[in-house]
Formats: C-alpha cells, structure tokens, sequence
C-alpha cells in the first residue's frame, strides 16, 4: 500500500509539465532581446538568486541594472527549479529570481483501478451404470472470471505560491533613474501637475553619483519639464552625453543638480 500511495503522489506532483513555461508572462512585447542593444546577454548559465519577498527583492535587481524580460506566477505542489532554469535559458535570461511560500495541504483519496481475477472450481464424482455394467468418475473444472476492483487510495500534497522572475543586465544607463507617475495628493503638495517620482535610483549610473535619491520628485531635465514616461524618455535621449541641469524636489525645496549624462545605447 505504501508504494502505491507513493507512485499516486509522485504523478499528481508531475502533473503540471513545466509550470515555469505554461504560466509564463512575456514583459518586452515580444522584442528579440538579442538584438536590442540596450542589453548585455551571454551564453553562460542562468544564476539561480532565491528571494524571500518578490517587491523588494525585484527592486534590488532594478537598482543593481537589470531588467524583467518576464515572470511567472503559479501555485503548485513542489516543483524542481530545473524547470525555471530551462526557460532562463530559452529566452536568454542572466538570473532567474525564485521565491516560493507554503499555500495550504492539499487531501482527498483518488481511485485506483486494478485487474481482479479469481476462479472457481467444480468438483463431481459417481457412477455410470450400463449394459457392461457400473463406470466410476471424479473430476474437477475450473471456471476464470476476469474484472476490475476499485480502492480509493488517500493522497496528501503541499501546495505553494511560486513567483519566478527573468533578468538580463542593462548597458550603462543615460541617467540612471525609474520614475512613476505622482498621484493627485502630492501634485497638490508641490503645487503643480508636473513632476514624476523617482521610484529607483540605478547603482554607478550619473544619478547614483549625483545624490539623486529615492522618491526625489523629478521636475526637469535642462529646458524640459517632465509630465509623463513619454516626456522623460524623449529628454533622457535627447540629452544622452551631456551636461545637464537637473531639477528636482527634495524636502520641499527644490534642488538643481548637475549631471553629466551617460551615452545612448545604439
């Protein structure tokens, strides 16, 4: 019984194949991460980093110059990480960040069907009287019966939360900064609708080496005032391998930071 239980476990737990790749979320719109040259790809072997908290832990890879090319995010009985490190390579990941955290204990019982063949025998003897006299017999016959037997057999599997996350290293950044948008409260704070939040400041890039900090409010860049992703994106390129003035909000004082920009990637 306790092979059976064994064999029954060992095939609910394999029953999702590659769960890193079926519930695999693409981050770079499909782009061919090869061929941007934004990135540093190799053909080394993905690193495995274990995580304990997949915000802050996502954090420290974007601070440290790399980027999510995707995820994936799935709850499963226990589940090999080879499966994580195959897909890392399949889309040229450099780091695969895991992290995985005991959901609930799954029970229940599962049939089991078998073959369930018995035989029955026949056992006759006595006497046959004729013309010539009285003929003794005894014999027996046996009968098979083929069939099945059901037995439900009880299974016990602990599930997990897993979340996997793909990076690849990023060339020197032009500044180094990843903004988000402010919400109304603090627009209101500082007194107008521009501005975006300085969400992470990347190690080594010109940002690090200007004292630009975390959640600095970004205003502008040279002449141009930021509103959006779309408008620090267009400074940001149009200003790589310069020196610019950077002015930002810190403590409710305004600060102007000279920065000399990094180059862009081409």
């Amino acid at each position: 019984m306790k092979k059976i239980i064994i064999v029954i476990s060992i095939l609910i737990i394999s029953g999702c194949v590659s769960p890193y790749s079926k519930f695999y979320t693409d981050n770079t719109g499909g782009d061919d991460i090869t061929k941007d040259k934004k990135y540093i790809i190799t053909n080394n072997e993905p690193e495995v980093r274990q995580g304990t908290d997949p915000i802050n832990d996502q954090l420290l890879m974007l601070e440290n110059g790399y980027f999510m090319i995707g995820s994936s995010v799935f709850n499963a009985g226990n589940v090999s990480e080879e499966g994580a490190i195959s897909k890392a390579k399949e889309i040229h990941a450099s780091v695969v960040l895991l992290c995985s955290r005991y959901s609930e204990t799954e029970s229940g019982y599962t049939p089991l069907t078998l073959p369930n063949t018995s035989t029955s025998s026949t056992t006759a003897n006595g006497n046959i009287y004729g013309q010539g006299g009285a003929v003794s017999y005894n014999g027996t016959s046996n009968t098979t019966y083929n069939g099945t037997k059901t037995t439900y057999i009880p299974f016990s599997v602990k599930k997990y939360d897993y979340a996997a996350s793909y990076w690849v290293k990023r060339k020197p950044p032009i500044f180094g900064i990843i903004p988000t948008p402010l919400d109304q409260e603090v627009h209101k704070k500082i007194g107008t609708n521009k501005g975006m939040l300085v969400a992470v400041v990347i190690k080594g890039s010109p940002a690090f080496y200007a004292d630009i900090f975390k959640n600095d409010i970004l205003l502008k860049i040279n002449d141009d005032v930021i509103f959006d992703n779309d408008s620090f994106t267009r400074s940001i390129n149009k200003n790589a391998d310069k020196d610019v003035d950077v002015i930002i909000i810190r403590d409710d004082k305004e600060l102007h930071k000279m920065i000399k920009f990094g180059q862009l990637q081409n």
